[in-house]
């Protein structure tokens, strides 16, 4: 991972959200049934660094961003 900078679950537990601030992405890791094991990206070309992810109350996600700065 690079610099995992977030992790929850989804509500069925069937896997797990990562967020990588050095790739400014999402990952998928899922947890059961035939895709036990494989990691999937979720969510790429985030227009900041995420920050921290949670668990929003009707299934989805919130990812925080960090603002990135024109001069690095």
């Amino acid at each position: 991972l690079a610099f995992a900078s977030g992790v929850t679950h989804s509500a069925d537990l069937h896997f797990l959200i990562i967020c990588e601030s050095c790739t400014i992405t999402g990952l998928m890791y899922w947890l059961k049934e035939e895709k036990m094991g494989q990691t999937l990206i979720f969510i790429d070309n985030l227009p900041g660094g995420p920050d921290s992810l949670n668990l929003a109350p009707h299934g989805s996600f919130y990812i925080a961003l960090l603002q990135m700065s024109p001069n690095g």
